[in-house]
């Protein structure tokens, strides 16, 4: 297909606009072969190459408009990577290491109190231990959550819903003998917030699942397992072991998502907010339509 400067103009300016993209490449093909072709018609059916060229970015509209569809939204929002989503990845790879961690730590806990028969000393402290660590690792969740918001240019009704019962699932927390209400609550809420992600199509799928399914599965495993009668219940009535199984089901399933997530955002090339809304609404001076 013979090409047309006019048109390949158009094309880079309307990559520089999307820069960031890692798609960029694919975007300007896929518009390059949508305008060559409408060129090609309209000089079959008599116009002047030029001409054609004039009118088919006429139709198609100002470079500025074209980039701004591949980052709005619909929630009044710009699906952009910032400095803080960045940075919010690289946060997402200790929290990784402290959801991990902090189940490893339960695990010794418990098995130090069985070796001792003694709950007062080590097994405690490594219960604590282990405690301090998953909730700073919660928080860090946290931050990457309203970075996933943001690069996303926001999650609508449904991802607004799942930050709601997440949030609820972790007040609860507070009441320990609630773990099943709360893993429940936080566990549907990572799943509608997955959903909503999926349906902006820009968040690796793996990683997706894997938040919005980790503790779901682990509160899964907890009922099973108290069913099935793996474990002894203790003084209180806790199975421990289907308990602590959940648990780390839960944390390493949350890791292994927020290393995916993490991976993705931290290696984005930042781009503040105010600088690709005015790259996409600016109007071509160079090539007049």
């Amino acid at each position: 297909m013979a090409g047309h400067e006019l048109i390949d103009d158009y094309l880079d300016d309307v990559a520089g606009r999307l820069r960031w993209r890692p798609d960029v490449d694919a975007i300007t093909d896929e518009l390059r072969d949508h305008l060559y072709s409408a060129v090609e018609r309209r000089v079959a059916m008599g116009s002047q190459a030029g001409a054609a060229e004039h009118e088919t970015l006429a139709a198609f509209g100002p470079p500025g408009h074209v980039a701004m569809d591949f980052v709005s939204t619909g929630t009044s929002g710009l699906a952009v990577p910032t400095e803080f989503s960045v940075t919010a990845g690289r946060l997402a790879l200790f929290a990784a290491v402290g959801w991990a961690l902090s189940s490893g730590l339960m695990i010794a806990s418990e098995l130090v109190d069985r070796a001792t028969g003694q709950w007062e000393g080590r097994p405690q402290v490594l219960y604590l231990v282990g405690s301090s660590l998953m909730l700073i690792s919660a928080a860090l969740t946290a931050v990457v959550v309203v970075a996933l918001v943001e690069r996303h240019g926001g999650l609508g009704i449904l991802g607004r819903l799942g930050i709601g019962l997440a949030a609820l699932g972790a007040v609860a927390t507070f009441v320990s003998w609630f773990y099943p209400g709360w893993v429940s609550l936080i566990g549907l809420g990572a799943l509608l917030m997955a959903v909503a992600l999926h349906r902006r199509s820009l968040t690796p799928r793996t990683p997706a699942v894997l938040f919005g399914s980790a503790w779901l599965v682990a509160a899964a495993v907890t009922l099973v397992l108290e069913l099935i009668g793996v474990g002894t219940p203790d003084e209180w009535g806790d199975n421990r072991t289907a308990l602590l199984a959940g648990l780390v089901v839960g944390c390493v399933g949350y890791a292994a998502a927020l290393v995916g997530l993490g991976r993705w955002l931290a290696g984005e090339d930042a781009i503040t907010q105010e600088e690709i809304r005015a790259l996409a609404l600016t109007q071509p001076v160079d090539h007049p339509i």
